[in-house]
């Protein structure tokens, strides 16, 4: 072990120039790179999403599934383009010279926006949210938290927005879908009323007496018969002009009465086209009626859900945790970057230094001889010492860059500490 330590000292000495050289390389570019890293703040603000206050699933109200569609369209119009740079322009983040296009993927990058689902109904498709996180980053704490308060505040309105607009939409669509049926069905219950007036003697309620009445004509037709006929029998007792005129007028009323046999006839033949026709039209007219009922019905719903959204007695957003200023920031410490630096670059020299002592062909003591060779050497010169004045010199002017090397990046530690200490200006 002592040898193996000697031997390390031995190669330090030789190879320790590299090992300093890497370290004034190293100190200085970890403390430069440490000192030019922004520092990046990340502020956050909770939304909390009250379950309504009244409970009715057949109001119309917004399942959870819905709600959480809503918080995706909500979400995705906050990062809309058009959006993100409404907010650049509001907060002055970026001058003219960065491009559209690059403003807005840096402000998205920077936005966070995420749902508080409870876990053990994570998997639930039907799951509603229970609030919102907003995270922003940015340089300045201040603007952080300013920029996600702002989000904060434009989506609760969007939401309320949102709510209200669906509700009162939904009660104008049932409106106009009310009047709409409602035309409908007094178009309809006039046509049922022309086509029963057009009808009247054809229709099923009408039959029973029309058959009657065909009864009642046949038998009279049969009267007129047998009167022309004992009226002819009987010629011989009047004279011919007054046989004439009775005859014809006999036969002017029997014509009468086969005109309206063969009217009642007819009705009665078109009785089974008529009773389909009317079939027809009430079956239009109920189904109108019961899609104006479940209408009707619906529009009542829309109206009580409007009426909630209105008392704000649905579904609410409210602020749970306004954004403030963060103290630290998320990125990682300068004073650890530093140091971090300034060992890596240490270990680096000491890994050169080692890697060039392997790689160098000189045989430096006996045991190498006999490990490398396989001779035992039968001479060993000694090391003879000589403190000389110029190796004096390069050993002392190691040590003073070293030395100094130390002291340089003690001092700039200790001015830059109020940069180097996270949560300083």
């Amino acid at each position: 072990m002592a040898k193996l330590l000697r031997r390390l000292l031995r190669i330090l000495a030789r190879r320790g120039w590299i090992v300093v050289l890497l370290v004034a390389i190293g100190v200085p570019a970890s403390i430069w790179y440490a000192l030019g890293r922004e520092r990046v703040y990340e502020a956050w603000a909770v939304v909390q999403i009250e379950a309504p206050q009244i409970d009715d699933t057949g109001l119309g109200t917004m399942s959870g599934g819905a709600a959480d569609r809503q918080l995706d369209l909500i979400e995705q119009k906050l990062m809309s383009r058009d959006s993100l740079l409404a907010l650049a322009e509001e907060f002055e983040l970026y001058g003219p010279a960065v491009p559209v296009v690059q403003q807005t993927d840096i402000l998205r990058s920077s936005i966070q926006i995420s749902k508080i689902v409870d876990p053990a109904a994570a998997y639930n498709p039907l799951a509603q949210p229970s609030g919102l996180t907003i995270g922003v980053r940015m340089t300045d704490p201040q603007l952080a938290a300013d920029i996600a308060n702002a989000l904060l505040e434009q989506i609760i309105d969007e939401a309320q927005s949102r709510n209200l607009g669906r509700a009162a939409r939904t009660l104008e669509f049932y409106r106009g879908e009310e009047a709409r049926v409602g035309a409908a069905i007094t178009a309809k219950e006039e046509e049922l009323a022309r086509f029963k007036e057009a009808w009247s003697d054809s229709l099923p309620e009408a039959l029973a007496s029309q058959r009657a009445r065909l009864d009642r004509l046949e038998e009279s037709r049969r009267d007129f018969d047998s009167q022309i006929i004992e009226l002819q029998s009987g010629s011989d007792r009047l004279r011919e002009e007054e046989l004439a005129r009775q005859t014809a007028l006999l036969e002017q009323q029997r014509d009468l009465v086969d005109a309206s046999i063969a009217e009642v006839a007819e009705a009665i033949a078109a009785a089974p086209e008529v009773e389909r026709q009317l079939l027809a039209i009430t079956r239009e007219m109920e189904l109108l009626q019961t899609e104006y009922t479940a209408i009707t019905q619906r529009r009542t719903d829309a109206a009580l859900n409007n009426e909630i959204e209105a008392q704000d007695n649905a579904a609410r957003y409210e602020v749970l945790e306004r954004a403030v200023p963060p103290y630290a920031p998320v990125t990682a410490s300068r004073k650890k970057l530093a140091l971090a630096g300034g060992a890596a670059s240490l270990i680096a020299g000491l890994a050169l230094a080692f890697v060039l002592e392997l790689m160098s062909p000189a045989l430096r003591s006996a045991e190498q001889v006999e490990r490398q060779l396989g001779v035992q050497p039968v001479v060993v010169i000694p090391v003879i010492s000589r403190q000389g004045p110029g190796r004096l010199l390069r050993r002392g002017g190691v040590l003073a860059v070293a030395v100094g090397l130390a002291l340089g990046a003690w001092a700039l530690l200790r001015t830059t500490g109020a940069s180097l200490v996270p949560g300083r200006g």
